[in-house]
């Protein structure tokens, strides 16, 4: 009989055990969720960055150091098999690249629509993690590689001209060298 109490006792501390540690566990997952979202959206731009840069490297060594202008150069040499794929609900439109094949450029969305933050936010926030840069101005309509030389990083958030931070941009482009 005395084991059977035991054997009851065990199973009950168990099941109460596992129940506190799923509570807890989904706590933290609600909390951090957002952060964790924009750190996979934020490397997903930066693997896609690299994949770009190691193509364009690539091209220009088969091209007396000529670099493409166009991804659907890279492609069609066989550099990249497609346009890097986008993460979901970070960006509003596609990769496109400088006229001169020096930057890539992606625009990131800005909707704050019943979240703390826009994407850009959270992905901006991330980036000197990754060792980019958080907040560029850009010099002009859109960003370009003077923008980047100036923070001498490979990359980072570049906002509109007019802006003082990323949460009052009205433009911000995740971009890096190629």
């Amino acid at each position: 009989m005395y084991n059977l109490i035991v054997s009851m006792m065990s199973v009950v501390l168990l099941g109460m055990m596992s129940l506190a540690a799923l509570s807890y566990a989904g706590v933290i997952f609600s909390q951090k969720g957002g952060q964790n979202a924009a750190r996979a959206q934020a490397v997903t731009l930066l693997t896609n960055a690299q994949q770009v840069s190691g193509a364009q490297r690539a091209f220009m060594i088969h091209n007396s150091g000529n670099p493409a202008n166009t991804y659907q150069a890279l492609i069609d040499g066989g550099f990249l098999r497609a346009v890097p794929e986008l993460p979901v609900d970070a960006v509003i439109g596609g990769w496109s690249m400088s006229a001169d094949g020096a930057i890539s450029m992606i625009p990131l969305s800005l909707d704050r629509t019943g979240q703390t933050g826009s994407a850009a936010d959270r992905i901006c926030e991330l980036l000197p993690d990754f060792g980019g840069s958080g907040f560029i101005t850009a010099a002009s309509a859109a960003p370009t590689l003077s923008d980047l030389d100036g923070t001498e990083t490979w990359f980072g958030c570049v906002t509109d001209s007019a802006a003082s931070s990323v949460e009052d941009a009205t433009q911000v482009w995740f971009a890096h060298r190629t």
